[in-house]
Order: structure tokens, then sequence, then C-alpha cells
């Protein structure tokens, strides 16, 4: 009698594990003036973490920041765009910052007065983590859009005004407002941005029409490639 053996291998191909990413916190530092600013932001902790910083520079249309860095860790220029002819509005981020809290501190060339809104958010990926980013700005407006075209799915906005009036803390389209109330402004979509393409993020003030500066940011969102090793295995006929 003949034995055959008949072997074949199953191979497992890797999948995209996705959790999705999700706001954590943020706050509003009123302007200080110096050369330096030191204020201390607490992290969550959230797995998958991103640190973005909008900074506002009262001291003139120039970028004068000489290092932004967060528990002794630099943090990486994103966007920046200049408020009235007068002002420098610019934003950072930082992946995986530490958590707990823990000092964020701008340093610059002037004295000048210096404004900050940190906010974090977890999910996020941990290389290459920012998409596209982009600037907006006006000399009379009562909302103003910043548009992005993102290539990633499942991305986030976030974005952060400089206006003349007041940000109002009512959600705009695709933007829920997380700090509002005073001339500085941060939004996130608070939603996964799917499928890739044209997307936006709008801040509104509550008077009339007024000067802007608006830097928005779309971010990835986490994955993990898990694949198993690929398995013989034996069917043998007597």
């Amino acid at each position: 009698m003949k034995k055959i053996i008949l072997s074949f291998l199953i191979l497992f191909l890797p999948i995209s594990v996705w959790a999705g990413i999700s706001y954590t916190s943020s706050e509003y530092f009123a302007e200080a003036l110096g050369a330096s600013r030191t204020v201390s932001y607490t992290v969550g902790v959230g797995d998958n973490r991103i640190l973005l910083v909008g900074i506002r520079l009262g001291g003139g249309s120039a970028d004068n920041i000489t290092g932004v860095t967060y528990n002794g860790t630099s943090l990486t220029k994103i966007a920046s765009d200049v408020w009235n002819s007068a002002e420098y509005t610019v934003m950072y981020s930082l992946v995986a910052p530490a958590t707990g809290a823990n000092n964020l501190v701008v340093d610059t060339g002037a004295s000048q007065n210096i404004t900050i809104i940190a906010a974090d958010y977890a999910g996020v990926a941990q290389s290459s983590a920012i998409d596209v980013s982009n600037t907006a700005s006006s000399t009379s407006a009562t909302s103003l859009t910043v548009s992005m075209t993102t290539t990633v799915d499942n991305d986030w906005l976030a974005s952060f005004s400089r206006t003349g009036g007041t940000i109002s803390g009512t959600a705009q389209t695709n933007t829920t407002m997380r700090q509002s109330g005073n001339s500085f402004g941060w939004g996130d979509t608070n939603a996964d941005q799917t499928p890739t393409g044209s997307k936006g993020q709008t801040h509104a003030v509550t008077g009339g029409a007024t000067t802007w500066a608006l830097v928005g940011v779309a971010f990835k969102p986490f994955s993990a490639a898990a694949a198993a090793a690929g398995e013989e295995y034996q069917i043998i006929f007597e």
C-alpha cells in the first residue's frame, strides 16, 4: 500500500488593529510677559498619546521661538501664521509625552506676551503622527475655516485660533470647541474623519467681524499590525 502525504501552508496575513483617537484634556494659559514662559500641564494616562500646543507671541510678526519642551523633551513645530500683521501664532506637537503634571516651557528671543493652549489626545500614531496642516487668516470675518486634505482614514483635526474678538464656545461645522471665551480658541473634530479628502475646522466669534489667524492640523490614528507565522499541515492518505 502506498502512502501519500500532502503538505500545505496556511498563511495569516497582517491585519490592522485600530482603536480610534480620543480627546483627553486641554488648558488655556493667559498671556504673561517674558522671554520665557513655564506652565504646568497634566497629560492623561491614555495609550499612544500626543500633546498639541498652540502658542501666541505678542512681540511682533517674527518667529523668535528658540525652543518648546515638555518635561525636558523638545516639541516639533507643525505650522504657523501671523495675526493682524502684529503677532505670531504657531502650533507644536510631541508624541508619547510623559504623563502627569510636568513643565511646558516656551523659550523665545525677546521679552513679549506669551499665550498658550495645550491639549492632549490618545489613540494617535506614534510614528509620523502628523498627516497634514494648514493655516487661514482674515482681516474681517465673524467666522473662519481652515481646510485640509487628509490622506489617512480616521484622522482627527485640531485647530488653534487668535482673533480680535471673543471666541464662541458654540460648536461649529465639524468643530467641537475645547477652549473659548476670550481671543484664543482650540477646537477639534471629536470624531474620526472618513473617508479621506477635504476636511475643515471652523471657529467663530460672538460679536462682529474681526481679524483672524487660524492654524489647523490633521493627525493620524494608531494602528497595530498583527501577524501570525505560517503553519504547515499534512494530510496523509494510505
